[in-house]
């Protein structure tokens, strides 16, 4: 909604994404949107703004978000999140206040216990 604001998206794994893989009408919204991994099923887009859709590697590499991936071929093995093919998610997250993890960051794609 056109009143969304402190939005905060890390630490994710976007698998299998199609069409349009990030969507955010106003950038202000958002105070943190980094430390994320997309790996799409095919060619997809980011829209920000009203600047229209652009390829999201285009988008990725124009360093909005530095930490954040474009990987092709990361899968989730027998649906476990502890077991990922394709990147590497162990500590390489963003640290949060009220986040709990263990090792020197959060992980990708999972709620540490």
């Amino acid at each position: 909604p056109p009143s969304t604001r402190g939005l905060t998206v890390v630490n994710n794994l976007f698998l299998g994404v199609s069409d349009v893989a990030l969507l955010l009408r106003d950038p202000a919204a958002a105070d943190i949107f980094d430390y994320n991994v997309f790996s799409p099923s095919g060619p997809v887009t980011a829209e920000v703004g009203r600047g229209g859709a652009v390829p999201l590697s285009r988008f990725l590499y124009g360093g909005t978000m530095p930490h954040t991936q474009l990987k092709h071929g990361v899968h989730v093995v027998n649906r476990d999140l502890g077991r990922v093919t394709g990147i590497a998610t162990v500590d390489r997250g963003k640290a949060l206040e009220g986040l709990q993890f263990r090792g020197a960051a959060p992980d990708l794609g999972v709620a540490e216990r």
